[in-house]
């Protein structure tokens, strides 16, 4: 092994090390379940060796984030399985069959429906994002909501946050493709208008960035931003984008991505508490 490859392995390992050490042994189990459930490109075995196909061993690894068949979302989802078989992803399209655009993307649309009140659904726009990529991306988000809860749990933070239960929903294969397509269902925290929202944060109180401040840097929740832990009608501030959480990055305040997501949301007072949480004085 060469130089630069065993400087690459430590680094590696002590990034996890530091990972582990730093969250409850709760949080632990749940990161290692996260690692489990990193799906291979190819499977382990030539085809001739197992019943199973690629899409079914991927398929079987996916299972435990399958909603029931008998949920009320998996019921309801079952009555379009034609129509999101066939790439659905036009807003003009999904309007017609009664869905509200929530936020559309050309890789992604975010939607919910009248008839199925308290739960959103992520659905993937085929032709668009790699098929690997979409389930991946799924199940990083489903066991970051996991981790966010367990913490959430495990330092009492119940009354002051909240995240979205998700799961998947396996589309039957398509005739034109021979793999399973999943869609990602959360649960619809209710968050308040953009303006509402911002205002919240500007009222925003020490003893609250202190509990910020705790799961951004235990559960490494870099991407935090005021726009994506948002208040809602409960009167909580809820995680709803839960994809990135315990990536390793060092912890200089210097690097200022790690503060500036919600640094321009808080009042000046507040601004300057947020800074020295994080070390940093710019009046030095």
């Amino acid at each position: 092994m060469n130089r630069k490859k065993i400087k690459k392995l430590i680094y590696f390992s002590l990034g996890w090390l530091s990972l582990i050490n730093s969250v409850n042994s709760d949080i632990i189990s749940l990161e290692q379940k996260k690692s489990f459930y990193r799906f291979p490109k190819k499977n382990p075995k030539p085809l001739g060796d197992t019943p199973l196909s690629h899409d079914d061993f991927v398929r079987l690894f996916l299972s435990p984030f399958f909603i029931s068949p008998h949920h009320l979302t998996a019921v309801f989802l079952k009555s379009f399985e034609k129509q999101f078989m066939e790439g659905i992803c036009q807003p003009d399209l999904l309007t017609t069959y009664g869905f509200e655009i929530l936020k559309n993307h050309y890789l992604r649309t975010v939607v919910k429906h009248p008839a199925i009140p308290g739960y959103i659904f992520k659905i993937a726009c085929q032709g668009h994002i790699p098929h690997e990529t979409h389930y991946n991306e799924w199940t990083m988000r489903i066991t970051g909501s996991q981790t966010i809860e367990a913490s959430i749990k495990a330092f009492n933070f119940e009354d002051i946050f909240s995240v979205p239960k998700k799961w998947l929903y396996p589309l039957p294969k398509s005739n034109s493709l021979n793999e399973t397509w999943y869609i990602l269902i959360a649960e619809d925290m209710y968050p308040l208008f953009d303006k509402e929202n911002v205002k919240q944060w500007k009222q925003m109180d020490a003893s609250t960035l202190d509990k910020i401040f705790k799961m951004v840097c235990h559960l490494k929740l870099w991407d935090t931003h005021f726009q994506n832990l948002v208040f809602t009608e409960t009167g909580k501030l809820a995680f709803v984008d839960t994809k990135h959480w315990g990536t390793y990055k060092p912890l200089f305040a210097s690097n200022e991505w790690l503060w500036n997501r919600i640094y321009p949301a808080l009042n000046t007072e507040m601004q300057a508490y947020w800074l020295s949480l994080w070390g940093i004085n710019f009046s030095d």
